[in-house]
């Protein structure tokens, strides 16, 4: 956010300078530059940009990942929803979401590796779906964890 404030700075532009195509604030079709849009206190739209620039991004490789785990632990989610009441529905494991796998996995002794990619799954899809942007640190985290 600094730096973007630094170069609207730099632009001489401020909370006073108009947003406009003419000015340089805006596009042609009224979009606030970055780093004017930086100015605003605090920087919803900058928030904004951020969250759905991640939630484009890391929700389909989420998605991803819950498939991969669910086809790697197909024969231990079978039994685990087999054994459980509140699973007796769900017929098809590949329709669980990503805090049902959580849940199911923290039920018995499962691999420690699973709950722990799961657990890491459904922090960043929570923090996404709540429109909250994630941390650089916990995007990098997220996306180097090696999952797989």
């Amino acid at each position: 956010m600094k730096l973007l404030r630094d170069l609207a700075r730099d632009k001489g532009w401020n909370d006073q300078t108009p947003m406009s195509w003419e000015f340089g604030t805006a596009s042609r079709s009224g979009v606030a530059h970055p780093a004017y849009a930086a100015l605003e206190e605090p920087a919803r739209e900058i928030e904004r940009r951020l969250w759905s620039a991640q939630a484009s991004a890391l929700l389909p490789w989420i998605e991803r990942q819950r498939y991969d785990v669910i086809e790697r632990n197909l024969y231990e989610i079978r039994g685990l929803i087999m054994g459980n009441d509140r699973y007796e529905d769900q017929t098809d494991p590949f329709g669980l979401e990503v805090g049902e796998l959580c849940m199911l996995f923290g039920m018995r002794g499962a691999s420690r590796d699973v709950r722990k990619t799961l657990q890491t799954l459904r922090r960043a899809r929570n923090a996404l779906a709540h429109l909250s942007p994630m941390a650089a640190k916990e995007v990098l985290g997220l996306i180097s964890s090696g999952f797989r």
